[in-house]
């Protein structure tokens, strides 16, 4: 159980610096990219991480992402919060990687299970590909 803690607490970690956190003031979306596509594909993998379906969300990673994580590691990101019920609120903005200079789409899901709710995070690059995943606690 420790070392899936550590995985996960690794792998949590390893996002937030790619993703460069959320906190940095908020940039149109890069140029090309569409917040309701940005959107409508964040919730197709809020939904596949929550369905059980975390080997699916790995094969989505961009290659440089996912050569430093496991199935395990995105399974570990999953809610334990009973049934998925929907997203209740969604915004898709544009973030800058302060140590690579890389641009990418920032969409963040506010989404409702049975017994509770979560934010979900999730980061595209600029050719749509997932990035970046994030689950924390929803005030």
């Amino acid at each position: 159980m420790r070392i899936k803690r550590a995985a996960c607490a690794a792998l949590l970690l390893c996002l937030l610096l790619l993703l460069g956190g959320c906190a940095r003031q908020e940039q149109p979306l890069p140029a090309g990219m569409d917040g309701t596509q940005v959107i409508a594909e964040a919730i197709t993998v809020a939904e596949e991480l929550c369905s059980g379906k975390a080997q699916q969300v790995y094969d989505r990673l961009r290659a440089d992402v996912a050569e430093g994580l496991t199935v395990d590691d995105v399974a570990a990101l999953a809610p334990s919060l009973g049934d998925w019920v929907g997203v209740t609120g969604s915004h898709a903005a544009g973030q800058t990687d302060k140590k690579t200079g890389e641009t990418y789409a920032m969409a963040t899901l506010t989404c409702r299970f049975e017994k509770g709710k979560r934010l979900i995070y999730v980061g595209f690059d600029t050719e749509g590909t997932l990035i970046g995943l994030r689950v924390s606690k929803a005030n």
